[in-house]
């Protein structure tokens, strides 16, 4: 497995975080978050760098038939809150659980933990990962991935709510006593 050193993504939106509780999503739990960039975020030294990991692991663009790389178009989530085309979008994800710290920092100048009510899908962080390539000879894929160490809160921004309909708009036609009855 060929793995690279921590490396710092930009500051993105937040979506689907499992940082304090690990997702039950899948055979092994996992704690895991995905981060959406807009289209104007500048992903070249991480796009360069998840190459060089595939490069280091197959050959120079000798690469298996087939390889699964991270990052994502936002197209592929279409309709999803959150995910506005154009842009991208990456998920990482660990066994261990990460740090989450604010960007402030205590009196002894570490970064001040982030409590669980601080952070949710919308608002704007950024994450240290390793990024490692791997062939998963039990499913026969070969991928390319990132590995959650620590995320940093950036700013607040409007929640994500996951959802592409609007509850007002849902329940409206009916009374309450019409759907009793």
């Amino acid at each position: 497995m060929s793995k690279s050193k921590p490396f710092i993504v930009p500051a993105g939106r937040l979506s689907f975080p499992h940082l304090f509780e690990p997702s039950t999503f899948g055979s092994n739990p996992k704690f895991e978050a995905t981060i959406v960039w807009p289209l104007e975020t500048d992903l070249g030294p991480l796009e360069k760098e998840i190459e060089r990991v595939a490069n280091e692991k197959w050959g120079a663009k000798k690469w298996p038939k087939g390889l699964r790389f991270p990052l994502h178009d936002n197209e592929e989530k279409e309709g999803m809150s959150g995910y506005d085309s154009p842009g991208r979008y990456m998920k990482f994800w660990s066994y261990n659980r990460p740090r989450v710290v604010h960007s402030e920092k205590n009196s002894d100048g570490t970064f001040r933990e982030a409590g669980e009510h601080e952070i949710y899908a919308g608002c704007w962080v950024r994450a240290s990962m390793n990024i490692y390539a791997f062939t998963n000879k039990e499913y026969k894929t070969h991928d390319v991935i990132g590995g959650l160490l620590n995320i940093q809160f950036v700013k607040d921004d409007e929640p994500l709510s996951g959802s592409s309909s609007d509850p007002d708009s849902d329940f409206s036609s009916e009374s309450l006593d019409e759907v009793l009855m």
